[in-house]
């Protein structure tokens, strides 16, 4: 539709416009499905109480949100987030968290100040010491 139009007017706006689009579609392609998720969860999930860090790093004009994940009894999870209608510092927060109920994953922490909703899948946090993880090695050869 954008080849036509550009044939068309004989501009090249409509391609560029296209091929903005299309790459603003691509790197969220994962977001909408974690936030119907979140939704899902925070409809019929049951929170548990967590603890939240959020690490920001600051590159060139954009701030980048990091939260990794801490509830007794399960793995520690980091994802990044968007922050919506609220400005998180780099600090713990006390937390009611949704997770997955088959993979643990989460899928929505909630603070007191906002809400965090993966912007991509969650990664498991390895909390093995270095140390392990030479033994492991070792101990395969």
């Amino acid at each position: 539709m954008a080849i036509v139009a550009a044939i068309a007017f004989w501009h090249p706006v409509p391609l560029m416009l296209a091929a903005f689009l299309a790459i603003v579609g691509f790197s969220e392609q994962q977001a909408g499905p974690n936030m119907v998720k979140a939704l899902h969860a925070y409809d019929f999930g049951t929170p548990a109480r967590a603890d939240v860090a959020i690490a920001i790093t600051c590159r060139d004009t954009d701030n980048h949100y990091r939260a990794t994940v801490r509830e007794h009894g399960h793995s520690d999870w980091e994802y990044e987030f968007i922050p919506q209608g609220w400005q998180p510092g780099a600090r713990n927060y006390p937390a009611n968290l949704w997770r997955n109920a088959a993979a643990g994953v989460p899928l929505l922490a909630v603070v007191d100040d906002g809400i965090l909703i993966p912007r991509r899948e969650p990664v498991k946090v390895d909390t093995q010491s270095p140390a392990a993880h030479v033994d492991k090695g070792a101990a395969r050869s």
